[in-house]
């Protein structure tokens, strides 16, 4: 029964890291098409790092579900859950775009030319198709599953759109009522001043009134900053 929650646990893994290659493939395809500038690079560069970690975690559940179905099956019965290694979920627009910057550094101060610059900076032979790719699917499945994990990211990025927007909306209705309050209490601490004149002695009705004046005061410097 247990081995079986572990095998899930792989499938559901290596799925869910599919998923966000797929994704984290589109936004570096985005970037180097589309974006220029440091500002907007620095946010692609931060929303891609993002991907990356969860592509780190979910890497991590697919090995320690994948040794804990080894301790319960042997190594030779999990042959269909291959070793993930680090080489297996790196994209080949991250080891071109190393490449370009190796290819780069070793031209500077020397002749290359046009087709040396802008030619592919990885060989067919460097180019690899990692085996997560093939598991549980073709290419068929893989480029429906191009489509499903942008437009699930789309979704995610949309509902915390949503939800900042709103916190905004009830940060302000929060404000106008924190501002509403303030301005009563002021005009509460006022009308008190003078409230007890009749039935209480010249020097306590003093220092009422003075304590009123203070606190009326002391609430009006709460509102004055709020409302600029």
């Amino acid at each position: 029964m247990e081995a079986k929650l572990r095998e899930g646990q792989c499938r559901d893994a290596l799925a869910s890291l599919r998923m966000r290659l797929h994704a984290k493939r589109h936004l570096l395809s985005f970037r180097n098409a589309h974006v220029a500038g440091q500002k907007k690079a620095t946010r692609a560069q931060g929303l891609i790092e993002r991907i990356g970690a969860r592509v780190d975690a979910a890497a991590a559940k697919y090995r320690r579900a994948r040794e804990a179905l080894i301790a319960l099956r042997g190594r030779e019965r999990c042959a269909a859950f291959p070793e993930l290694k680090a080489a297996d979920i790196q994209l080949d627009e991250e080891r071109e775009a190393d490449a370009r910057a190796r290819k780069k550094l070793g031209n500077i101060g020397g002749k290359s030319s046009r087709r040396e610059r802008e030619g592919p900076a990885l060989s067919s032979r460097e180019r690899h198709l990692s085996w997560i790719w093939t598991e549980g699917g073709g290419p068929a499945q893989n480029e429906q599953d191009l489509h499903e994990s942008v437009r699930v990211e789309w979704s995610k990025a949309k509902a915390r759109k949503d939800r900042w927007v709103e916190e905004v909306q009830l940060l302000r209705e929060e404000m106008k009522r924190v501002l509403r309050f303030l301005r009563w209490r002021t005009l509460w601490w006022e009308t008190r001043r003078g409230a007890r004149r009749d039935s209480t002695e010249r020097g306590i009705q003093a220092g009422l009134d003075a304590y009123a004046a203070r606190q009326a005061a002391e609430t009006a410097d709460m509102r004055s900053p709020c409302e600029k």
